[in-house]
């Protein structure tokens, strides 16, 4: 397990060279560049219909209420549509923390898919609500 500096998570995965990011302001400080050795679960959203695609990825604490989620990761805007995705071994990522973006604080655990088999995509329905509790 490779343990993310900075960051309370560990990934199934191994080092590798720092590769260039499509969106180097996206990043909080640095990031690291890892291979997966081992699956990963990760939470993909969407803005518009039938746009689950895409190369960017949250993977840490997805219990949250949907404006907490949306602060944490710098997301632009009311997302419509969520996914839980599965990244397979072999898939190289940049992996740290969100940046500030869109008027949103970040400093969520975010992924950018960079090489490796696709991500495997699995749609959740119904709408992220706002509302909190306890469990």
């Amino acid at each position: 397990m490779l343990t993310v500096p900075g960051l309370m998570i560990a990934l199934p995965g191994r080092a590798m060279e720092t590769r260039p990011s499509r969106y180097p302001r996206a990043w909080l400080g640095m990031y690291l560049t890892i291979e997966l050795y081992g699956p990963v679960t990760a939470v993909r959203v969407a803005f518009r219909q039938g746009g689950l695609g895409g190369d960017w990825f949250a993977i840490d604490d997805a219990i949250q209420t949907r404006q907490q989620f949306q602060a944490s990761h710098a997301l632009p805007g009311y997302f419509r549509q969520q996914a839980l995705c599965t990244l397979r071994p072999g898939t190289v990522l940049n992996v740290g923390r969100c940046s500030s973006l869109f008027g949103q604080p970040g400093g969520g655990f975010q992924a950018e898919f960079l090489d490796g088999p696709l991500p495997q995509v699995f749609p959740i329905s119904g709408m992220w609500s706002n509302r909190a509790g306890n469990a």
